[in-house]
């Protein structure tokens, strides 16, 4: 990690806080540059930080026994990781890691809990961005153990194409390995089930690019697993 200049505070969750409270948290944060695949939160690891990412393209994945693990989400530009343990006191649920060079910027969970005691309408908006993590874990879990592959692999381009809207070069970042890992499968399976989506029509691969041509019939096998 390189350390880089601090700058006037433009995350966005500071406009609820108080000119004190921005001023606190900005004194106290550190601003980072990562390397692509560096590791920025590991799994069961004690809690210590809150990361901000400013710029670049971060996936969080459970690690399982057996080296069997799962992407449940991939953070870029102004979204906030590590506030799902913020409230546990104890572990790391999860591994997070650039998929990009990245700049982030890094809160000490005591400085985070500080304010969010402090202020009503900034605690909520945290826990607002809680909910939304546990209903997408909900969701990536329910889909990793009700469906087929063909059904989470639909799962898995969907919610790329969902991610391109904020990140429109995602599949420059994204390998056959990440799909693989959003899917719960190994990256074969991926290979081959991407192939025979191109034979009938439903994508459309160019080199990493993968384009869907028929959103109807993928949504069809997203639903029906």
């Amino acid at each position: 990690m390189i350390n880089t200049p601090h700058r006037p505070p433009d995350e966005p969750f500071m406009a609820m806080l108080t000119t004190e409270e921005k001023r606190f948290l900005t004194n106290r944060k550190t601003t980072l540059t990562v390397a692509k695949g560096e590791n920025i939160i590991k799994q069961n690891t004690f809690i210590s930080n809150i990361v901000y990412i400013k710029k670049g393209i971060i996936s969080l994945i459970l690690e399982g026994e057996r080296y069997r693990n799962i992407c449940i989400h991939i953070a870029g530009d102004g979204d906030i990781i590590g506030i799902s343990d913020l409230f546990s006191n104890s572990l790391h649920s999860y591994t997070a890691y650039s998929l990009k060079p990245s700049t982030i910027s890094i809160f000490q969970v005591s400085d985070f809990r500080s304010v969010i005691n402090k202020n009503i309408r900034f605690r909520e908006k945290i826990l607002e961005h809680y909910s939304g993590y546990i209903m997408q874990l909900h969701s990536k879990l329910m889909v990793i153990g009700t469906k087929q592959l063909h059904g989470r692999l639909a799962d898995t381009l969907i919610y790329l194409e969902q991610i391109k809207r904020k990140i429109t070069d995602i599949y420059h970042h994204v390998t056959r390995r990440d799909i693989a890992l959003l899917t719960g499968t190994s990256v074969e399976n991926v290979v081959r089930l991407l192939k025979e989506f191109q034979h009938d029509g439903i994508v459309k691969i160019s080199g990493k690019e993968i384009a869907i041509n028929n959103m109807e019939i993928l949504t069809k096998l997203r639903k029906i697993g």
